[in-house]
């Protein structure tokens, strides 16, 4: 199926239907519809280039067929073409154009979607999403007084502790995708413990199982040692005060709150410290215990909830930038119209509001067609697109109108009158300076004509420079419009094919 559809004008490559969906397999056509004659009897190929990924496709009768087997994946992609004779002397290359492929998806309810990769906006916003999450838990165990220390942990709840229990008993499992896993409803415990003996806890879980846990108490065993007398708290530092006493050759490692950090005796200390501020002491006294952190105090939290939110929407924020905008016109001769232009555009992100020329269209469109007017000489379009913030993006197209520059070899004619100069080869072209190829012959001479107004030129061929005989005469193109041409012919005929640079004159 000829999903694709593409128009060649001379160099300038334009796309019809510009989608498709990815995952598809060996299901994709094209097709190409070569306007000009100068890409007869070329071999023609087309380039898919994503990224660092390149499909090279020679193309068969101007198609490309599920058997060459183009399969793209998701993104955006530039399309271009060349051709040449087969000899390899002669080629032609065009512009780009673009086109999107969107990821595959299903519109059946009840249809299983393929995991697709977050994007890096949506990781971030994943991450954010759970960072306020843990933000708003802690708060609301904090205001239910439900922190309870352990040690080695920063903060565990008794929740969380015989989560702990349970999982080692292989009661609790992980979920799979999709799934809710298997947690605990409830624990029941034994209202006491008995040393050497078996103590017993119910376990309700979440699907209604239960389940009982044993826990094994060892005897209890003699007496140890004498230990340090530990950490005493002091409350606030006071310089009149005397931290680190001894008692039966035991230090009291006294400890005190200092602006909000706590700090306890040196443990090197030898006699009682007395009048050292404990903040940035260096002498060796103090040991900083607990550093000052972000509180968590109903009064400043949401405050500062609030700077989090917006300090996460600022990092995911990106301004709108135009990735491309184009039109299906390709380059016209002067003379020739258009009664409708097809523009189309790709943003980075879904826009606010979108302008062409000056009026606002549709912001959820992908495309718009100007009838407004009959288009026949060089037209600008202006596209203008806003996001969220206020935050624009412009790009501009032209719809060019050009006149031709007809060349080649031929025998003189009685006439060198329009009829003979629309009998040779035409490029549409802003300027008359090109690089070209001519066939020669016997009795064949090289011919060369453009409008009088581009001035005069001379002609390279072989490495050497030559200036031809002219003449000027009332060219009438094709469709009606007349300007006075200059005609260019070789001083003799050109028995070989030949390549021939025109250059200022």
């Amino acid at each position: 199926m000829e999903l694709l559809r593409f128009t060649v004008r001379n160099q300038n490559l334009s796309g019809g239907k510009v989608r498709l969906v990815s995952d598809s397999i060996d299901y994709a056509e094209a097709s190409f519809d070569f306007r000009t004659d100068d890409w007869n009897g070329l071999s023609k190929w087309a380039h898919f280039t994503k990224g660092e990924t390149t499909f090279d496709v020679n193309l068969s009768e101007d198609k490309i067929t599920r058997d060459m087997h183009l399969n793209l994946e998701a993104g955006r992609w530039e399309v271009k073409l060349h051709g040449t004779d087969p000899e390899g002397k002669m080629r032609i290359t065009t512009d780009s154009c673009f086109i999107y492929v969107d990821s595959y998806g299903s519109f059946e309810e009840g249809d299983i979607l393929p995991e697709i990769p977050l994007s890096a906006a949506e990781q971030i916003d994943a991450k954010s999403q759970a960072a306020l999450g843990t933000a708003n838990k802690v708060l609301e165990m904090a205001e239910e007084g439900k922190f309870v220390p352990v040690a080695g942990v920063d903060y565990w709840t008794e929740e969380d502790k015989n989560k702990i229990l349970l999982e080692a008993a292989g009661l609790v499992k992980e979920g799979n995708k999709g799934d809710t896993g298997t947690g605990i409803r409830d624990i029941i415990f034994e209202p006491s413990f008995e040393d050497g003996g078996i103590n017993n806890a119910e376990v309700i879980l979440t699907d209604g199982r239960k389940y009982g846990l044993s826990i094994m108490n060892g005897t209890k065993g003699n007496d140890g040692k004498t230990g340090s007398p530990g950490l005493v708290w002091k409350g606030e530092w006071n310089a009149e005060t005397s931290y680190g006493t001894y008692k039966d050759g035991q230090l009291s490692r006294d400890v005190v709150s200092y602006n909000g950090s706590s700090y306890v005796v040196a443990g090197n200390n030898t006699a009682p410290v007395k009048g050292v501020v404990p903040e940035g002491d260096t002498s060796g006294s103090w040991e900083i215990l607990a550093k000052k952190g972000f509180g968590v105090d109903e009064g400043d939290y949401s405050e500062r909830l609030s700077e989090v939110e917006k300090e996460i929407e600022d990092l995911k924020y990106v301004p709108i930038s135009v990735l491309s905008f184009g039109h299906d016109a390709g380059i016209r001769e002067n003379g020739d119209f258009l009664d409708s232009v097809l523009l189309s555009w790709e943003l980075n992100k879904d826009p606010a509001s979108v302008m062409i020329d000056g009026k606002e269209v549709d912001a959820e469109r992908k495309a718009f067609v100007s009838v407004s007017e009959k288009i026949s000489e060089t037209r600008t379009f202006e596209l203008l697109a806003t996001d969220e913030r206020g935050a624009a993006a412009s790009e501009s197209c032209r719809v060019w109108f050009w006149d031709g520059i007809y060349y080649g070899c031929s025998e003189k004619p009685q006439e060198v009158g329009s009829e003979f100069i629309l009998s040779l080869e035409k490029k549409l072209s802003s300027g008359k300076n090109l690089s070209i190829r001519a066939n020669g012959g016997e009795n064949k001479f090289f011919w060369y004509a453009y409008p009088k107004e581009m001035g005069n030129s001379i002609f390279n061929i072989g490495g050497f420079d030559y200036e031809f005989a002219s003449q000027v005469i009332p060219f009438e193109n094709k469709f009606g419009v007349i300007k006075d041409y200059i005609v260019y012919v070789s001083d003799y005929p050109m028995i070989s094919d030949l390549s021939v640079t025109v250059k200022e004159g």
